[in-house]
């Protein structure tokens, strides 16, 4: 490792994609969200598809948030009732 005067910084402009993989990937401290394959699925969407996925009602929150932070707003999940007690059906798709 090289030694740095005090004030000296190296920097690199990332875009937030690499950034994210970059962090992920960092020295094998990547974490991973058990929503991953959901993230890796609604990434091959495209204007025309819907991803739809069955959640239980606990899960519909955190999968918002992971969306939101993972992908910065890019996707929107709108829920609706299946019917049975607790249980969702959640479609994902491109935010207009």
């Amino acid at each position: 490792m090289a030694k740095k005067k005090a004030g000296q910084f190296f920097v690199e402009v990332l875009s937030s994609e690499k950034a994210r993989a970059e962090m992920s990937s960092a020295a094998g401290r990547g974490r991973s969200s058990k929503y991953d394959s959901i993230g890796r699925a609604a990434e091959r969407l495209t204007g025309d598809t819907v991803l739809k996925v069955r959640l239980d009602k606990k899960e519909v929150q955190p999968l918002r948030t992971y969306l939101r932070k993972k992908f910065d707003n890019k996707y929107v999940l709108k829920t609706a009732s299946t019917g049975k007690e607790g249980v969702f059906t959640g479609f994902i798709f491109l935010a207009a």
